[in-house]
């Protein structure tokens, strides 16, 4: 089931649970392991079994690589920020 309570309070992880939201995920990518995991909704149901202290490093992991993604991206496109 996807609607649990844990998956609800972490839906921000799913997208990078199921594949690298950007081109090339970083070579230290947390994510990957799970990306490994054929059926999307295996690896979504994988998220119920991880503790909250190892979500929130996810999270935490998560949030600075869209930030630095984000920069790289911006500085290779100019345009991009207007």
């Amino acid at each position: 089931m996807y609607f649990t309570e844990k998956n609800i309070k972490y839906a921000d992880l799913v997208v990078p649970f199921i594949k690298c939201p950007f081109e090339e995920p970083e070579t230290d990518c947390p994510f990957k392991r799970y990306w490994e995991i054929p059926k999307i909704e295996d690896r979504i149901q994988t998220m119920g079994n991880l503790s909250e202290g190892e979500l929130e490093n996810l999270r935490e992991h998560h949030r600075k690589c869209i930030l630095t993604q984000v920069t790289r991206i911006q500085e290779k496109n100019p345009k991009t920020q207007e």
